[in-house]
């Protein structure tokens, strides 16, 4: 039943700087992200997209409170595929690559040309708000940093970063950046000069995200420390209400079969359905379809 995982290292600090008029974000998030790669067998590519889109999904839903809940998703035509990854303000997090085994010879061309899209939900009874821009650079946090520029108007610098091993991810984090209303050039500039002299993130993952933060913001207080999860909700009731919303067509295919499998693709567990549990979930759609015709019409 589905998966909950928290690595012990790993770790998300917000602080603000500056009068509050700049915010930092940084993650560390390498176990977790192993775990994760591990768990849907992913290969190099995808565990760099997973390591990425994973930290900045988080580093977004640290801004979120209660139950609201934060998406990012790229569709390129690059063998990547679709890049799903999802939190809630408690930076439970999962994601999921199409591509798990594909391979080219950078991020870029392995995302290709498409969109990105920031999915927010706010309000559990109320619908998700979506922001979308075109895919520019192809690289998830240059394309999601121009994202807050465009449909937020908020200047941001954000970093992604992982090293990898033969068995797998061995660290993973990022940092985000915000100019909030009121900063002053002065400090804009300096923070500005310190990203830049700062170098590539994936010299400095041994660190703590304080540490980092420390180097970016020296004057920063911290608003708030939350430790991330890899937190899959799937269970096999779940998949049996999915099968069941196939309908009496598709069902009744299936339950020919000896036995039929599922596959949850944020975690990677299989669910396996024999042919007289078919029968009884082809039976529960057969009810559904009687009670509600118009569902059945509408397929």
């Amino acid at each position: 039943m589905g998966i909950n995982f928290c690595g012990e290292k790993d770790r998300l600090i917000h602080v603000m700087a500056c009068d509050d008029t700049l915010r930092g974000i940084a993650v560390q998030h390498g176990q977790m992200a192993a775990q994760m790669v591990r768990a849907v067998d992913a290969g190099p590519l995808a565990a760099e997209a997973l390591c990425q889109s994973v930290g900045a999904v988080m580093m977004m839903a640290a801004l979120l409170k209660d139950r609201q809940q934060v998406g990012l998703q790229i569709n390129g035509d690059g063998p990547l595929g679709e890049i799903y990854a999802v939190s809630d303000a408690r930076l439970h997090v999962r994601a999921s690559i199409a591509g798990l085994h594909a391979e080219a010879p950078s991020m870029a061309e392995g995302i290709g040309t498409g969109r990105l899209k920031v999915i927010r939900k706010l309000d559990e009874y109320e619908p998700a708000y979506t922001g979308i821009i075109e895919l520019e650079q192809s690289e998830i946090a240059g394309d999601l940093a121009r994202y807050f520029v465009q449909s937020e108007q908020i200047p941001t610098a954000l970093a992604l970063g992982e090293t990898l091993s033969p068995d797998g991810v061995t660290a993973a984090g990022g940092f985000l950046i915000q100019a909030l209303p009121g900063v002053k050039d002065r400090d804009l500039d300096q923070m500005i000069e310190r990203i830049q002299n700062f170098g590539p993130l994936s010299q400095h993952l041994d660190q703590s995200p304080e540490a980092i933060l420390k180097q970016l913001l020296p004057d920063h207080h911290i608003v708030e420390e939350q430790k991330p999860c890899f937190y899959c909700p799937c269970s096999r009731e779940l998949f049996a209400r999915r099968l069941v919303s196939l309908g009496e067509k598709d069902l009744r295919e299936l339950a020919d079969e000896e036995q039929t499998e599922v596959l949850c693709h944020f975690c990677g567990t299989r669910y396996q359905f024999d042919q007289q549990q078919m029968r009884a979930l082809l039976l529960g759609a057969q009810i559904h379809d009687e009670y509600h015709p118009q569902a059945k019409t509408t397929k």
